[in-house]
């Protein structure tokens, strides 16, 4: 089927972007096993708490191609917990709806990938391209939230990115929490504790507590004076 991107982000979902191009000799494979997994070691899963795209940059390259590589994938992760069940069978149906693989017509591949800054340039006397090694994660609105660079994704980065691409549409309280402590550092590329939070945070925990002390100690003293009246 033919689909618009736009179309694809009416989840409400964020979503992970994968340019990559299916015959890569060597980087994408690297990247979109690097994703893999990732999103194995992940509680979360494709097509529930977010959605992945993983789009050919070469314009040569055939839906059923994609298809292949797909199946590949799908078929080949731990979805669901016993194979064979009906659960599982739900589960692999909703990671199969919610990791696309598709190709595209070079306009708009080069649409995409400017719009998202991914640079890609051919090697002359081959078909491949050299390109970046990276996934590029969207707010359900399509706005670009994080760059994660590399093969391999590191667990906690993973999934605060994921949270913080969802602008806390997904997670517990725990991670809106962890989400707060943590910033980004371009430097490490990976996020980072902001101590300033961390303190606010201790600040406030010590308040709560010294409230809910002081409520009881009054509540106590109170009942004291009353029964001796």
């Amino acid at each position: 089927d033919s689909v618009q991107l736009g179309q694809l982000l009416a989840s409400g979902r964020p979503v992970i972007l994968n340019p990559l191009y299916y015959e890569c000799p060597v980087l994408c494979g690297l990247v979109i096993d690097g994703l893999f997994d990732a999103v194995q070691n992940l509680a979360w899963q494709p097509g529930k708490e977010f959605d992945i795209i993983s789009v050919s940059i070469d314009p040569t390259e055939t839906d059923t191609l994609a298809a292949r590589v797909k199946k590949n994938y799908i078929e080949s992760g731990s979805w669901g917990s016993t194979q064979g069940t009906e659960q599982h069978a739900a589960t692999l149906a909703q990671v199969n709806e919610g990791w696309l693989f598709l190709t595209g017509k070079q306009a708009a591949i080069d649409s995409l990938i400017s719009a998202v800054g991914f640079r890609v340039a051919p090697i002359p006397g081959t078909k491949d391209f050299a390109h970046s090694a990276a996934i590029i994660l969207l707010s359900p609105d399509g706005t670009i939230t994080r760059y994660l660079y590399g093969l391999r994704y590191n667990s906690f980065d993973f999934r605060t990115a994921i949270l913080e691409a969802s602008e806390g549409t997904i997670g517990n309280t725990v991670d809106k929490l962890i989400m707060y402590c943590y910033q980004y550092d371009p430097n490490s590329n990976s996020y980072a504790p902001v101590a300033k939070r961390i303190m606010s945070l201790g600040g406030l925990a010590t308040l709560i507590f010294l409230g809910i002390f002081l409520g009881y100690y009054w509540l106590r003293e109170s009942r004291k004076n009353s029964l001796n009246y």
